[in-house]
């Protein structure tokens, strides 16, 4: 498990690296890419509470990204439609899960696109990568992960660290997530942008923990989850671009591109099975949007459930 860990370590910075387009790299991204990014409320006695937002607060977090969501909007248009922008072949195809490496013109590190169907609810998918305590346990090559901020149930800052090989120095990352759902497919997206200067003017516990990180710090990274729940469970679409940074040379970084999904994938279908995710439920407004994240805490005798929604106290009895 170490070993591959340790392997890993460099197919995930590839992966997690890899996916950061330079400044020019992403140009769009659907517009479905308006997300829902996962962010953890606060907890009940018996159950752990994803609080809701709104699908304003959503755009207005996204509003903020704008270049970046036009250049992951590119991307992914491009990554569909093999643009002249872009070459690509088939890197993996083992145990369901594809994994494509995208070049572009602009930039020395790939992109990579991976897909995957698991037989799990969209629910219990989310209440794993929600979970940002077991970073570790599921996504290739993380080290430690923590929440900076939980804005609310669409949207989080967080930090996340990641084991690079030797002799390379291990990488850590501040990422914006904000997450977006369309009503009528019920389709999560969730997009990640790198904000590696979050914590330079902002104090708190947390932030004081990543301003004393000796790690290098990665600058450039976007990347997005694709949710699409169907009738035999969740298929997932993972496209992500990274620049490193630092002295890693780009064809190590690219030659194992494909790895840090596949292992990512591989761990997340197995998290979903466990009793604490298995019964995870999303709590969806008039609109059809899910609001709120339920996922039960097996050890607790109390009933009463307490979640928070924008201003508004809501309670569940049991």
């Amino acid at each position: 498990m170490r070993y591959s860990q340790s392997i890993g370590g460099i197919f995930l910075f590839c992966c997690f690296f890899s996916i950061l387009l330079a400044d020019n790299d992403f140009n769009s991204f659907e517009e479905d890419v308006l997300l829902n990014p996962a962010a953890i409320g606060q907890a009940a006695d018996d159950v752990i509470i994803y609080s809701a937002s709104s699908s304003k607060t959503s755009r207005k977090a996204l509003a903020s990204h704008l270049n970046d969501i036009q250049l992951m909007q590119s991307v992914a248009m491009a990554v569909g439609a093999n643009s002249g922008e872009f070459s690509h072949y088939l890197k993996l195809n083992s145990d369901g899960i594809k994994v494509y490496l995208f070049s572009h013109k602009q930039s020395k590190f790939g992109t990579f696109k991976a897909i995957t169907h698991i037989k799990a609810s969209m629910d219990s998918i989310l209440a794993v990568m929600f979970d940002n305590t077991i970073c570790a346990e599921w996504v290739h090559s993380c080290g430690q992960s923590f929440i900076l901020d939980d804005v609310s149930f669409t949207e989080r800052y967080h930090y996340q660290t990641f084991y690079i090989p030797f002799p390379f120095s291990d990488r850590d990352f501040i990422f914006h997530s904000i997450m977006v759902q369309n009503p009528r497919s019920r389709t999560v997206d969730i997009t990640m942008f790198g904000v590696p200067d979050y914590c330079n003017d902002k104090q708190s516990i947390q932030c004081d923990k990543v301003n004393q990180s000796e790690l290098v710090r990665v600058r450039k990274s976007i990347g997005t989850y694709k949710l699409e729940p169907d009738s035999m469970g969740t298929k997932i679409t993972w496209i992500q671009h990274t620049d490193p940074g630092g002295n890693i040379p780009a064809w190590l970084v690219n030659q194992f591109a494909a790895s840090t999904p596949y292992w990512t994938f591989k761990n997340l279908a197995e998290m979903v099975k466990q009793e604490k995710y298995k019964y995870a439920k999303l709590i969806y407004n008039k609109e059809g949007v899910a609001t709120a994240l339920e996922v039960p805490i097996l050890s607790s005798r109390v009933k009463k459930l307490t979640m928070t929604s924008g201003d508004k106290k809501l309670s569940n009895i049991d």
